[in-house]
């Protein structure tokens, strides 16, 4: 019903079979079952209790000296048969099922609805091509008043034809559509020729008394997309495959946090005071070898051909200095006639005729430094953003299964307490606490989506508020103690039974 829904309005017209429908629903009801099971071990809990209770087999039990607990024992273990088949289904089977129901019903959305010429009215469902059909034969074969505009030409060169009358029809394979017209004129413009004063703009007009014209059908069948298009999806991964696109994640969130230090520190410049610092030239030549102290604390001679490192090294401190030189070309200098601390601010230490430029080259910097990191803002915002929802379905996994197991601690107490069974009060009882849990989810879903809240948390918040509730029934059930007087609540509405049974 949920599929029918949502998604029946863009299948309906577009030639999609029976078969095709049952394929779709099909998978949109794999990816249901992680929500269904908590509602089912619910459900069934209430019933199985209320109707032991009802019965008073329960009590019978009880007197027996068999606690609660250990009556519970065969749905607690169901019920955690249960949650481990909810995280097979939601590691292994939905994100199969999600991706081939994405794409095939991205498929029906881009397909074009089923050809449908009507008299009077212009199609558009061969591309390229525009027909208009003023009068159709009740055989629908026969038409009359045929004009069809052809869009193909990029130049908006205007190609036009018409007819009095003349057929349509399939042919035997399905695989055209063919327009046989006859008693018509086409109308052709061609390319301008010629310059200036000289330049023409021929245009042909051409009689026919019959003249074919062939549609491929092929872009009215449905084409089946490549699932790897939608794999990167969050719904259709499994937690091993979550857990890598977070740490992929999380190294691109290090990266662009780098990046953007890098760049920033660009616009930076440190004044060095290298008067006592000054690097020494390293030794060079072929008949210089350096030296180096050996693990035993000895000093060694290295082989010749540390000599091509000792080269390497000369060369990096040479280039080293240039940008250093390079660097230093480009600051101003500063003027000190007093006291360093005598100063006010570090733009007394400069030249009053030069401040105007510094000033003007430390707001350009400050500008360059506030426009990289709003653009790293936003991308980082769509990267966490994914982030938080790749946390969430991995989570949710996990979540959702050990939920299955907790309606159990609810489910079962609630109808030993209830002492009602079948199909009328559980219900009832039952929708409501999945209601309530579904609306848990689906708030903390969004509100982790919007990255206020931490999606691993999130997940798992539904769970941690119905768990408290699972805890304190299976607490009073045990101790035999009421939530409230149901026979007395019941009692109220015995009217309404009543109506319904007559």
């Amino acid at each position: 019903m949920q599929f029918l829904f949502t998604y029946i309005d863009e299948i309906v017209g577009k030639g999609a079979s029976i078969f095709f429908i049952i394929e779709i629903i099909f998978y949109l009801s794999i990816s249901l079952i992680p929500t269904a099971l908590p509602i089912s071990v619910l459900l069934a809990s209430i019933m199985v209790m209320g109707n032991m209770a009802e019965r008073y087999e329960l009590a019978s039990i009880k007197s027996a000296g068999v606690p609660l607990i250990r009556v519970m024992l065969p749905l607690i273990i169901l019920g955690f048969g249960v949650s481990v088949f909810s995280y097979f289904c939601a590691n292994n089977l939905i994100p199969l099922s999600n991706l081939k129901f994405k794409s095939r019903l991205y498929d029906v959305r881009k397909q074009k609805p089923t050809l449908s010429l009507e008299k009077g009215v212009f199609n558009d469902d061969f591309k390229g091509f525009s027909i208009y059909i003023g009068e159709k034969g009740t055989d629908n074969k026969s038409i009359e008043d045929v004009i069809i505009y052809d869009h193909h030409n990029s130049n908006s060169l205007k190609n036009l034809i018409t007819a009095k009358d003349g057929e349509m029809y399939n042919t035997e394979d399905k695989a055209y559509f063919v327009m046989n017209l006859k008693n018509g004129t086409q109308y052709q413009e061609s390319a301008s020729s010629g310059t200036g004063k000289d330049r023409s703009y021929p245009f042909s007009r051409t009689n026919f008394k019959e003249w074919t014209k062939v549609f491929d059908l092929g872009q009215f069948e449905l084409q089946e997309t490549d699932v790897n298009l939608f794999k990167s999806n969050s719904t259709m991964l499994s937690s091993n495959q979550l857990r890598t696109a977070i740490d992929s994640l999380d190294i691109t969130i290090k990266d662009k946090f780098k990046a953007l230090a890098r760049t920033a520190t660009k616009h930076f410049y440190y004044l060095k005071d290298t008067t006592n610092n000054r690097p020494k030239s390293l030794p060079g030549g072929t008949e210089n070898m350096s030296k180096i102290k050996s693990k035993e604390g000895s000093t060694q001679l290295q082989k010749m051909d540390s000599l091509s490192l000792v080269a390497k090294k000369n060369e990096a401190l040479r280039r080293k200095n240039r940008n250093a030189k390079a660097s230093r070309s480009r600051l101003i200098e500063q003027s000190l006639t007093k006291e360093i601390t005598s100063y006010a601010t570090i733009a007394e230490t400069f030249p009053k005729k030069k401040l105007k430029n510094i000033y003007n080259r430390a707001k350009a910097s400050a500008r360059s430094i506030r426009s990289q990191a709003e653009s790293t803002e936003r991308s980082l915002k769509r990267v966490r953003e994914s982030r938080s929802k790749y946390l969430y379905q991995l989570h949710i996994k996990f979540s959702m299964a050990l939920s299955c197991l907790i309606f159990v601690f609810i489910g079962a107490p609630l109808g030993a307490i209830m002492r009602k069974g079948g199909f009328g009060i559980p219900i009832i009882v039952s929708i409501a606490f999945f209601v309530f849990f579904i609306v848990l989810n689906v708030l903390f879903k969004k509100i982790a989506e919007a990255d206020v809240f931490n999606s691993g948390l999130a997940a798992w918040m539904p769970c941690l508020i119905i768990f408290p509730i699972g805890a304190v029934l299976t607490y009073r059930a045990m101790k035999d103690l009421q939530i409230h007087n149901f026979d007395s609540l019941f009692s109220k509405f015995k009217w309404l039974s009543a109506l319904l049974n007559k």
